[in-house]
């Protein structure tokens, strides 16, 4: 409850019957009424016929939970059932393996990045909130080099930065002692699509370059592969720069909760920010890899590990 905040709560033990008179699921997953253990001491009395029951419980097939809820509702959702071991029912296979055809079609990505003694380039982007840092950070740590375009535009902006001196003359409102303000910038850009390609038209050739620099770098140390963090990739049609490209995704709802969680932040500002970005289902169809963010970080985890064995291999 603490962790996805309003709309989600923690009740006492004691208020479990009581809590289902506005319930649209029921889910058991503790192991009672299971064989072998007690059943579960729940009242379904107040459950609303429309709602659905899962029970993780895989033996007794149909646990007195779901017996109780199908006698309770007989003409309930038909989605009642339990977990089933050795097949996944339905809906969840087929879930499954579009997951993970959406997760690994790149399998077939352009082998001509992979020849001997040549450094091969990712793109890596996302949407706001989707976890692209968190993946360039896994990236690091299993020693591939990353170049990170918002630490590349942080130090553009600092006192004797590139950037300063034509950011002055078109923004001069957001210098203060010598650096760029970003906060101030970012108000004097928002919302103004034209003051916007003004900052545009400054910032990425700048950013430009430091990116060739590091990639001349990588190439010197015979790097296997390099990784360019890149917020805005699609969006500024810089995808065909790299052997191919990541987008992090995870679901609307867990995003919304990580941007709305940041200072400063409302739904209204959020909602501006997605219009001007590539619509997450539009990222992940042009991409040659999908990262999923919202399912843990050992999927993550293993999807960057699995990117880096798929690109670097010869």
């Amino acid at each position: 409850a603490a962790r996805f905040g309003a709309g989600c709560a923690a009740l006492d033990w004691r208020e479990r019957s009581a809590a289902l008179a506005d319930c649209a699921l029921l889910a058991n997953t503790t192991s009672l009424g299971m064989a072998g253990q007690p059943p579960l001491d729940l009242a379904l009395d107040d459950l609303p016929p429309e709602a659905g029951v899962n029970d993780i419980v895989y033996v007794p097939l149909e646990t007195p939970l779901l017996a109780g809820a199908r006698h309770a509702a007989p003409s309930g959702p038909p989605q009642l059932r339990g977990l089933v071991r050795g097949r996944t029912p339905g809906h969840a296979g087929s879930a499954r393996r579009h997951r993970r055809r959406d997760l690994w079609r790149a399998d077939g990505v352009r082998r001509d990045m992979r020849r001997k003694g040549r450094t091969a380039t990712l793109g890596l982007t996302g949407s706001i909130g989707m976890g692209k840092s968190t993946a360039a950070r896994m990236f690091r740590r299993l020693g591939v080099p990353v170049h990170d375009a918002d630490a590349a535009v942080h130090a553009l902006f600092r006192e004797g930065g590139a950037a300063v001196g034509p950011v002055s003359e078109a923004f001069p409102e957001a210098i203060r002692d010598g650096a760029v303000d970003r906060a101030v910038l970012g108000q004097a850009v928002f919302g103004n699509a034209e003051r916007l390609a003004r900052l545009e038209a400054i910032v990425h050739p700048l950013v430009r370059q430091t990116s060739d620099r590091f990639l001349r770098r990588a190439r010197a140390r015979r790097a296997p592969l390099a990784v360019f963090d890149v917020p805005l990739l699609f969006e500024t049609g810089a995808e065909a720069r790299y052997d191919a490209v990541a987008v992090v995704s995870a679901p609307a709802f867990v995003q919304s909760h990580r941007v709305l969680a940041r200072p400063g932040m409302t739904a209204e500002r959020l909602a501006a920010i997605r219009a001007r970005q590539t619509p997450d289902a539009e990222k992940r169809r042009r991409a040659d890899f999908v990262l999923p963010t919202g399912l843990g970080r050992r999927c993550t985890l293993q999807g960057v590990q699995r990117i880096v064995r798929l690109m670097t291999e010869n």
